[in-house]
């Protein structure tokens, strides 16, 4: 993996982190999710921290 990608997906950490008690919500999503994410729909973190936000919603 490369470091791009952890920085990238802390970046998504922080922007979802408050709709969870716990930061680690990304950490519960799955990882092929965010590495598809990442490396072959090339979202930016804002992009998929919008993504989950939606998932978020659609399962309230």
């Amino acid at each position: 993996m490369s470091e791009n990608y952890f920085n990238w997906r802390q970046e998504v950490k922080d922007k979802t982190r408050h709709v969870t008690d716990h930061s680690s919500v990304v950490h519960q999503m799955n990882d092929k999710l965010l590495q598809d994410q990442y490396f072959k729909q090339h979202m930016s973190s804002e992009e998929a921290a919008q993504a989950f936000l939606k998932a978020v919603g659609d399962f309230k």
